[in-house]
């Protein structure tokens, strides 16, 4: 019988053993964690945003002329011109969107639209009507400042 020094065949094989357990384990350990992280992400994803290409629903207009008719007491012949002008701006404000432009630009086209809308329906009001208008304009510039300066 040949003794070997230094090898031990239960000690050998004891080692090999543990050796395949580590690796079993740490494949499991890995897959485990590869599984987590897909089933997490799924659960936390954002939810995606519209494309660029998406359509943008377009104001209702019937319910915008309602709230000013309720808030300024527009008469009927009101109501019609600044319904003719909601339409026609509706219409410019599309062509914006269409075009492929820029996102800074874009917004700039649209603030300028509206703040020419803003123009021409106050042309239609009467002089109290007016005023509560542009009280309400500025409010509304004072909130959108204060909401953009926020983020």
């Amino acid at each position: 019988m040949t003794l070997v020094v230094g090898l031990d065949p239960l000690k050998s094989r004891k080692h090999t053993t543990m050796q395949i357990h580590h690796t079993i384990s740490a494949a499991a350990l890995v897959a485990a964690l590869a599984f987590a992280g897909e089933h997490a992400s799924a659960q936390t994803a954002l939810p995606t945003l519209p494309s660029a290409a998406a359509p943008v629903p377009a104001r209702d207009i019937q319910s915008h002329i309602a709230w000013l008719t309720a808030r300024y007491g527009l008469s009927s012949e009101q109501a019609e011109k600044v319904r003719a002008i909601l339409d026609a701006h509706e219409k410019k404000a599309e062509e914006i969107k269409q075009q492929q432009l820029a996102p800074e630009q874009a917004s700039s086209r649209l603030q300028s639209l509206q703040e020419e809308e803003s123009s021409w329906v106050s042309a239609v009001l009467t002089p109290e009507q007016r005023r509560r208008y542009a009280q309400d304009a500025g409010s509304r510039a004072l909130a959108l400042r204060a909401s953009a300066a926020a983020r």
